[in-house]
């Protein structure tokens, strides 16, 4: 019973904090701004109990030692254009099955201005409803082409392929189609990129020793959803003002993303964890 008052009476110190992971650090030093450091420290302290429990991470040391350099500067790259074209694509399919075209005209473009709307809206028909519904779908085929091709031909051939398809996709999207045609190619490039996505989240945990494996994870994640909050600018803004141009940004990204797969180092597809530790 001692001990125990004895740690609620500790206060946060820089030896608590060379012993914290680098996130937990940050953390810390927010709640502590707030006047609640104290608390939070003393609500983790009791769950941890004692320093032995707790990993040590150095984030430079350890994902960019030189064995794991390049892999986490390559891996971060992908994460990012990854996670900008996904959510790009989900953003520009809906603005494009309204437009019905890649190459409007004038009059087009006039009849899909907001201002031209006593609600500042467009509302999308019955028609348009159906094609963004069939098109969010493919998902679904894009997580299953991955389950299956990441046993068979590997992760980093699976990365490739996903990648490559969403590149073709968007060099016939810059081509002036429209119909049933544009719902299958927006359908191949969100199926394909949510297979790169997905594949990600095997391969990147894999590379990785235990130690440090689920922080990598997370920061490659992070610099995912990071890069998703810069797409809207392309995918709702540029686009309406050219097409082409962001058609050809998202597949710029993908072909960063390929090259930078081609040069991945290693592929543990078929070994254990146990034997990559």
């Amino acid at each position: 019973m001692k001990d125990m008052v004895a740690i609620l009476n500790l206060s946060l110190s820089q030896h608590w904090l060379t012993y914290c992971p680098l996130m937990f650090k940050i953390q810390l030093m927010i709640c502590n701004a707030l006047n609640i450091g104290n608390i939070f420290y003393k609500i983790f302290k009791i769950i941890l109990f004692d320093d032995s429990n707790v990993s040590h991470f150095d984030f430079e040391t350890d994902l960019f030692q030189p064995h794991y350099r390049l892999l986490t500067i390559l891996l971060f790259a992908i994460w990012g254009f990854v996670g900008f074209n996904y959510m790009g694509i989900i953003l520009a399919s809906t603005y494009l099955i309204k437009l019905d075209t890649t190459c409007p005209t004038q009059m087009d473009l006039q009849n899909l201005d907001p201002s031209s709307s006593s609600s500042q809206c467009l509302p999308l028909t019955n028609a348009d409803l159906v094609e963004v519904l069939v098109t969010s779908f493919a998902e679904i085929p894009g997580l299953i082409i991955a389950m299956f091709l990441i046993d068979v031909i590997g992760r980093r051939n699976t990365l490739l392929v996903g990648v490559v398809l969403f590149f073709l996709s968007c060099l016939f999207l810059n081509i002036c189609i429209g119909g049933t045609m544009l719902s299958v190619i927006l359908f191949t490039a969100r199926a394909s990129i949510t297979a790169c996505y997905q594949t990600l989240f095997v391969y990147a945990p894999e590379v990785y020793p235990t130690a440090f494996r689920a922080v990598a994870l997370g920061t490659g994640l992070s610099a995912s959803k990071v890069a998703a909050t810069i797409t809207p600018y392309i995918a709702q803004v540029l686009l309406v003002k050219s097409i082409h141009v962001a058609l050809i940004i998202y597949g710029a990204a993908a072909l960063i993303v390929l090259i930078s797969s081609c040069l991945l180092p290693t592929d543990k597809t078929g070994k254990k964890l146990e034997e990559i530790e």
